[in-house]
């Protein structure tokens, strides 16, 4: 049992892109968090259902809902059967998901992994950054 953050992926803008698969033998009970880190105001859509690009109307639980600038949209509760994805899109890049929860039962002994999205670029993984901060005059 797998349990904690499960995906974190910067979002491709208008990309759909699975952020998780349950890849164990019971269900998933997971959240979803998508950030939107522009001053402007944008479109997200979650889906949950067993395409990893392409989900159907009936799969999509938020459907281009407006997510103001330098704001979260959090939806928790999220029950994944096995083998289904967690999709997300937004209409703007500079935008991250993330997926965290706890997944039942025993792990599938040939998982699914996450495919690249549909522009031709794979997920980028959100981790730690390093900023340098020069103060004053350099001279």
């Amino acid at each position: 049992m797998a349990k904690g953050i499960l995906g974190t992926y910067n979002l491709v803008s208008g990309i759909n892109q699975a952020v998780y698969v349950n890849n164990y033998t019971d269900i998933a009970t997971v959240s979803v968090n998508i950030c939107n880190r522009n001053h402007t105001q944008g479109e997200v859509s979650i889906a949950v259902g067993t395409s990893a690009t392409s989900p159907s109307n009936i799969d999509f639980i938020e459907y281009e809902s407006l997510l103001d600038g330098k704001s979260v949209l959090e939806r928790t509760g999220i029950v994944v059967t096995p083998g289904h994805y967690v999709v997300v899109k937004s209409s703007l890049s500079n935008t991250n998901a993330v997926v965290w929860g706890a997944e039942l039962g025993t792990q599938i002994v040939s998982p699914v992994s996450i495919t690249t999205n549909t522009s031709g670029e794979g997920p980028e993984f959100v981790g730690p950054t390093t900023i340098e901060i020069f103060a004053g005059d350099p001279s």
